[in-house]
């Protein structure tokens, strides 16, 4: 979205959308609770196939508005983009944070996988967790993020969601 719109014009449209995907984390995490409770793990993989074409087709009514300005020529194009120092910190501050968060989700999940015996005992653990966190998120969002954007500006107030689903 943020490479589609422009974020200053379209500040309330980005933060309905992050507030909408956060409503559907804890609707599909309680869903997923359900469903591994009642019918078993493998048929909320069927729910989890049945939503991501649901999301798909939603995608589909995102298309960016024509451009009326011709596109770029590729002369203009930077031809060495990681030359710039600043594209390098960037590049090597999100490979290490994805490392990171990599190596701790993997220890989260294997603990949990000895804790939990089934499937679906496994499969709710996770559904209860994603919830709680995406209802948290929902919180902050909806409370703290508009008051952040009035006073702080876009870049803070975008970084509150982030910094909220990394801290749980």
């Amino acid at each position: 979205v943020n490479e589609r719109f422009d974020p200053h014009a379209l500040r309330l449209s980005i933060s309905r959308i992050t507030l909408g995907g956060t409503l559907g984390g804890f609707v599909g995490g309680l869903s997923a609770e359900r469903i591994a409770a009642w019918a078993g793990a493998r048929h909320t993989l069927i729910e989890l196939a049945g939503f991501s074409v649901l999301a798909a087709l939603t995608m589909r009514s995102l298309r960016s508005p024509r451009e009326e300005s011709p596109p770029a020529r590729i002369s203009e194009a930077p031809q060495r983009p990681f030359a710039s120092r600043y594209l390098r910190q960037i590049a090597l501050f999100m490979g290490l944070t994805t490392l990171a968060s990599s190596v701790v989700d993997f220890a989260f999940k294997a603990r949990a996988m000895d804790r939990f015996g089934s499937p679906e005992a496994l499969m709710q653990f996770f559904a209860v967790f994603y919830t709680g966190v995406s209802l948290v998120s929902f919180i902050v969002q909806a409370t703290v993020t508009p008051r952040v954007l009035d006073r702080q500006g876009l870049g803070v107030g975008l970084g509150t969601y982030t910094g909220v689903r990394a801290a749980l």
